[in-house]
């Protein structure tokens, strides 16, 4: 019986793709599944790779849809999926040594999902990245006073699908599909799967490496995408406002005012920055969070991401 499905899409990095394949232990009770989502480059390193694997326990699926992206490439593979449990992972990060043991701990438990801080290093170098700041302090904080603030927030501000184990029923019988777009494809996947979550458990135990690469779209300065971020986080901002009762989305103190901060990244003009904050205003959505009341407070925000983005044009540049 097949107890997790391992879902990977793929897009022109094959040896990224060979060294998470290698972090998973081959056993009859994994299922990996690999979307190749219209690769372009590396083709005969790819197909290397899937001779090499072909007769284990990787199963190499393409995209041959109309849409193109990871979201479009993790609908495939949540439909060949058959394991008990999923485990969403992106090509070019890796799991650490040991995981399996930890997940398969979790297998005849009750719980609907278990989330696992993740680490993360720069691919080329193996340094600590701050990738997975943000998501190990959601963690920490609720492993620290697991109270109802703590835990909305860890299941609503965690957008990415990886670092989660999830039971395959909670997707199947939510109907839950990733949104095929560019950006935030599993931003709507992640809040609705969270949502629907009766039982969950948060492990102190690390079983994800996230890595900064570059290229990666996370590092894509394009306008086009930057706009598509606004666009999915205002969606999230009106779902959870109608989903939740206002003490509780109270307590997720959710604002937009990050993205004007993000403008910054995308080379907005002053211009184009102002239409997006009006935008915001326009969908009632609270541009500073409550512990930035300060404006003090806000502009050394501002002033850490500007160095922040500094630093990762220097690593781009390299």
């Amino acid at each position: 019986m097949i107890k997790l499905s391992i879902i990977i899409p793929h897009f022109n990095s094959p040896l990224y793709l060979k060294r998470l394949l290698d972090s998973i232990p081959k056993s009859s009770e994994i299922q990996i599944i690999v979307i190749d989502d219209k690769s372009s480059l590396f083709l005969e390193e790819y197909e290397l790779l899937k001779l090499k694997y072909e007769k284990s326990n990787v199963q190499f699926v393409d995209n041959d849809g109309p849409s193109k992206g990871a979201g479009a490439s993790r609908n495939i593979g949540l439909a060949n999926a058959i394991g008990e449990w999923i485990l969403f992972a992106d090509a070019d990060d890796y799991f650490v040594d040991g995981f399996i043991e930890e997940v398969s701990s979790y297998y005849n438990t009750d719980f609907d999902m278990v989330f696992f801080p993740p680490i993360s290093v720069f691919s080329d170098t193996g340094e600590i990245s701050n990738r997975a700041d943000e998501f190990v302090f959601l963690h920490n904080d609720y492993l620290k006073h697991k109270d109802l603030r703590t835990e909305l927030r860890l299941k609503y501000c965690r957008g990415s699908v990886c670092s989660k184990l999830v039971r395959s029923h909670l997707i199947i019988d939510n109907r839950l599909q990733f949104d095929e777009i560019q950006v935030s494809e599993d931003a709507m996947f992640s809040l609705k799967m969270s949502h629907n979550v009766k039982l969950f458990h948060a492990s102190e135990r690390t079983i994800y490496c996230i890595t900064d690469t570059k290229g990666s779209l996370t590092k894509t300065v394009s306008k086009e995408l930057y706009y598509k971020r606004v666009e999915v986080f205002i969606e999230k901002y009106k779902f959870l406002k109608k989903e939740l009762d206002p003490e509780k989305f109270d307590y997720l103190d959710l604002s937009g005012g990050f993205l004007l901060v993000l403008a910054l990244e995308f080379r907005l003009s002053m211009l184009k920055t102002i239409k997006v904050f009006t935008w915001l205003r326009k969908e009632d959505v609270k541009i500073i969070p409550d512990k930035y009341r300060n404006p003090m407070s806000f502009f050394k925000k501002i002033v850490r991401k500007a160095q922040q983005i500094n630093k990762m044009r220097k690593y781009q540049s390299k």
